[in-house]
């Protein structure tokens, strides 16, 4: 087997960078794995809770509607912001129109996204349990990620 240095067509820094391997028949790069742990923040790391329920009771109490418990608002989490806004309104005997659920999205997104870390907190012993992670001593980035993709990750941080 021949083993060439290769770059993937792309030279630039932070290409993917490889060997193009033959056989004598056959090419085919082989790149090497660059391996990034990633953690999902909302509920897992940090009880983002109290934010997402601020916001829900908001975007309700926009509409003139009562705001719904702590508890009960834990339970409506999962599976997004958009069903959230609708279990709240399905108990509350609302139903809407997509258009007007659209709207109501649009509000929550705009204001959560303003205020995504006001009362979210790490969960207790999050700093010790990944400084303590066999996956700290393996070399790979961490990475935050919800939802609200990297930047609301990072907000929340």
């Amino acid at each position: 087997m021949t083993v060439y240095p290769a770059y993937g067509g792309d030279p630039s820094p932070g290409a993917a960078r490889g060997v193009l391997l033959s056989n004598g028949r056959k090419y085919w790069y082989q790149y090497g794995i660059m391996r990034t742990i990633v953690f999902d923040l909302d509920g897992t790391l940090v009880d983002s809770a109290p934010d997402l329920i601020s916001t829900l009771n908001l975007v309700l109490a926009a509409e003139g509607l009562p705001s719904v418990g702590s508890d009960a608002a834990r339970r409506m989490i999962g599976g997004g912001s958009r069903r959230m806004i609708e279990r709240a309104l399905i108990a509350q005997g609302r139903n809407v129109p997509g258009a007007e659920l659209d709207r109501m999205f649009r509000i929550f997104i705009d204001h959560h996204s303003a205020h995504i870390a006001d009362r979210s907190r790490p969960f207790p012993h999050l700093e010790s349990m990944l400084s303590g992670s066999p996956a700290k001593d393996s070399g790979s980035p961490f990475a935050p990620t919800n939802s609200n993709g990297f930047r609301g990750a990072c907000s929340v941080l």
